[in-house]
């Protein structure tokens, strides 16, 4: 709170002991952002990681991501490497155990990266990649992890089923849905990720989304899609829980029938509504 400028002067900061979260609370509630110079920003995650640590915020006023790297030793590099993506995303993990220096060509050591065991889902995660031969090398990176992330895996799941099964494939585009209502809800705390877990909310209503999403977020679903497309979302989610947990049949008895020409609207009125939520909660500094 001292150097309320800090986040603004350096990216990546030696300090020992690294700081906890509560220090980190007051210097971002402290902190003008680095780009607009308002006061506003939201810390969104901090992690320590070793004797790494990263922070994570973003500003109200002109939604800027904020990023601040923290480390024990001495920093070699004024830079950070954001990866968008879950750590323990399998594409990533081989690259990372892949990459060689550009100088000698040695493999990297990643340091302070976790297991997949040792860490549940979070926002961000610090690391550090360092050649073992040449001086100078050790490189900073933050794995930034987004609701999109998810999603997308989600949906990338639907397309292999759709080419199957068009129920099928309903199920899975409506599973994808839920999984960015979800994580865009359980990333905000721990409490949130307490109720998921308590089962105390859940994201298999649409009407049950938006009474959560109002109350926490201030946000109301129904204003983020028109209504011939929240109508798709609310009847799928509906034949989705018939073909779930009625066998396929609707609360008539009625066997519910999907045909393939019905996923292409429904597909782009989900990734729609994803986007524009995606959109509402980084207005809000959310995600």
């Amino acid at each position: 709170m001292k150097h309320p400028h800090l986040l603004s002067a350096a990216k990546v900061i030696q300090i020992s002991p690294l700081p906890d979260f509560e220090h980190i609370q007051a210097l971002v509630g402290a902190s003008p952002c680095p780009k607009c110079n308002e006061f506003g920003l939201r810390l969104l995650g901090y992690e320590v990681s070793g004797k790494v640590a990263a922070l994570f915020g973003r500003c109200r006023q002109c939604r800027e991501p904020v990023f601040a790297f923290f480390a024990e030793e001495t920093p070699q590099s004024p830079d950070i490497i954001v990866v968008m993506c879950s750590a323990k995303d399998e594409a990533i993990c081989m690259q990372l155990r892949e990459l060689t220096c550009p100088e000698c060509n040695s493999p990297l050591s990643v340091l302070y990266k976790r297991d997949s065991e040792d860490y549940d889902i979070q926002r961000l995660l610090p690391a550090q990649a360092k050649c073992p031969s040449c001086p100078g090398s050790l490189r900073n990176i933050i794995f930034w992890d987004r609701p999109e992330y998810y999603f997308r895996q989600a949906l990338a799941l639907a397309d292999e089923v759709i080419l199957c099964s068009p129920r099928g494939g309903l199920v899975f585009l409506v599973s994808a849905l839920e999984t960015f209502l979800q994580k865009a809800f359980l990333f905000q705390s721990t409490c949130n990720k307490f109720l998921i877990e308590r089962r105390k909310v859940n994201f298999q209503s649409l009407q049950d989304a938006r009474d959560v999403y109002k109350v926490y977020m201030a946000v109301d679903l129904k204003d983020l899609a028109t209504d011939s497309q929240w109508d798709t979302l609310e009847t799928a989610i509906r034949d989705r829980h018939g073909l779930i947990h009625n066998a396929g049949f609707d609360r008539q008895f009625e066997l519910i029938k999907v045909r393939s020409s019905d996923l292409t609207p429904l597909r782009a009125a989900i990734v729609s509504f994803v986007s524009a939520l995606a959109e509402a909660l980084e207005s809000k500094a959310f995600l």
